[in-house]
């Protein structure tokens, strides 16, 4: 049934929304009309009582509407999300996803295709899903039904509330074959965003020695190794993930040491590396977090420049939109001044591209890195 309740936005606050932005905030928002539920679908209208488009509501979070549909004539149903992840599928198709080395990537990008809040990675022929807003959640059904409809998948993983599954997840990455346990828990169970890095890593590894540090599943380091790295050491704090990257190394006959240890500790060790892969989790959920999330940044930045060879490299990244180039190139400044080297920014990296960005939503870039040559001081 189509909601008859609307949503008029304040004078000021449309033009974000009129050029594309999907979020409205509670302070955007200057009357609502009508009877609303969390989940429900609401009109939101520009200040003179116009269309805008079609939204599902939120009141506990300041989030309090996403759009997903600027075509009247077009609010939720079934036929329009099956033909929103068709869309989502024939995008990937155009940038070469799936193909015959890659079988695992992210197939749904929330608001990037136009579903705002539903995250889908596909690992082979299984599809893991999050289902980040009430909206999403109340039809849990009609989304399960869809992705079956459109992706054919064998399985579908729901890890919205983070519960606990049974499939071992299997997909290839570059030519790299993976198959991730059921222990293995972050996210949907890896992380599709930084595969061209892994590509670069891949390409910049001969002959280096390379420490990466909180390696999770070892991306990196097998990236690394496959390149034709002289020696590989991954470390990370999760035994499960630790013991996930062992058993993929030793199936792609890739030589990689894995050491359950503290990242900043570890750089601290003593040894030197020609080049650090420091990529930690995010720092800042919130742009309230940003400051303490740059002290620590740099902490990080001066470890990994004091683990670096003369002339080494050092791939700092963020995982925060509140961490982006700025950032990071002020923690590299700083922190390879306080093992006192300097820092060159020589390359810098953002997401995949199975995770586009609207041109009118930059929240959507949330990834960056930064590629440094680090040496002494002259």
């Amino acid at each position: 049934m189509v909601s008859s309740a609307t949503m008029r936005l304040r004078r000021g606050r449309i033009r974000p929304v009129w050029a594309g932005h999907p979020w409205v905030f509670r302070q955007a928002v200057d009357s609502i009309r009508g009877a609303l539920n969390a989940g429900d679908e609401v009109q939101v209208l520009d200040t003179e009582g116009k269309f805008v488009g079609w939204a599902l509501y939120d009141p506990g979070s300041a989030l309090v509407a996403r759009i997903h549909s600027r075509v009247e004539a077009e609010p939720w149903s079934e036929h329009w999300l099956t033909g929103r992840l068709r869309a989502a599928v024939a995008r990937r198709a155009r940038w070469g996803l799936p193909n015959v080395e890659t079988t695992g990537f992210r197939a749904v990008y929330g608001e990037a295709d136009d579903i705002p809040g539903l995250i889908v990675d596909r690992y082979g022929d299984a599809l893991v899903v999050q289902l980040g807003t009430p909206g999403l959640r109340r039809r849990a059904d009609a989304v399960r039904a869809a992705l079956l409809e459109v992706m054919t998948p064998s399985a579908i993983i729901d890890r919205t509330e983070k519960t606990d599954h049974c499939i071992e997840l299997k997909f290839a990455e570059r030519g790299i074959q993976w198959a991730l346990p059921p222990s293995v828990t972050q996210k949907t169970g890896y992380y599709f965003d930084l595969r061209s890095v892994r590509g670069r890593i891949e390409t910049l590894a001969r002959d280096r020695s390379v420490l990466d540090t909180f390696c999770f599943v070892g991306g990196m380091a097998l990236s690394a190794a496959r390149g034709g790295a002289a020696r590989v050491v991954a470390c990370d704090t999760s035994e499960p993930a630790l013991a996930a990257g062992r058993a993929c190394a030793a199936a792609n006959h890739l030589d990689v040491t894995f050491e359950k240890s503290d990242a900043g500790e570890r750089m601290r060790r003593g040894d030197r590396f020609d080049l650090v892969i420091c990529d930690p989790p995010k720092l800042a959920p919130k742009k309230q977090n940003a400051q303490r999330a740059a002290k620590t940044m740099e902490r990080l930045a001066e470890a990994a420049a004091q683990a670096t060879t003369d002339y080494g490299l050092v791939l700092l990244c963020s995982c925060s939109a509140a961490l982006g180039f700025d950032a990071l190139e002020r923690a590299l400044a700083l922190g390879a001044r306080r093992v006192d080297k300097s820092a060159l920014c020589v390359e810098r990296f953002v997401q995949d591209v199975d995770h586009p960005v609207p041109a009118a939503f930059p929240e959507g870039l949330y990834l960056t890195g930064i590629l440094a040559e680090i040496s002494k001081r002259s």
